[in-house]
């Protein structure tokens, strides 16, 4: 009789040490890890000066690209703003040099809301 009352009250006190083996184990903190934001891809201060490819590499081939005698405009359009960037040749006293082959540097660029009016040029080309 003591030797059935030992095994039940062995079984029971090792169900009950196992518990519940279909809880979930709640985390120890509630610290939630975010990836850092990414860099912007254009930083407004070093874009003047910059070259064509190094411009596409940066932003892509622009929506639009608009030739106006020897300058080139390339506009990119984000969901917020419209960035137009003139490009002119880098070798201005190259009279023989077709736009074609012309190496182009960014001489100029604005950033404009989408209904024209000036906007925050930082702020425009992280939206890109």
């Amino acid at each position: 009789m003591n030797k059935r009352i030992f095994i039940m009250l062995a079984t029971l006190l090792i169900a009950a040490c196992a518990g519940d083996v279909n809880r979930t184990v709640a985390p120890t903190h509630s610290e939630t890890l975010e990836a850092p934001p990414e860099p912007p891809k254009v930083v407004a201060g070093e874009l003047v000066g910059q070259n064509a490819n190094w411009l596409r590499a940066r932003l892509g081939d622009p929506g639009l690209l608009r030739r106006d005698g020897r300058s080139e405009i390339w506009q990119y359009k984000s969901a917020s703003c419209v960035v137009n960037v003139f490009l002119y040749p880098a070798d201005e006293g190259a009279s023989d040099a077709s736009p074609d082959t012309a190496e182009y540097n960014v001489q100029y660029f604005d950033a404009r809301d989408l209904k024209g009016a000036p906007a925050i040029q930082k702020d425009c080309l992280n939206s890109l």
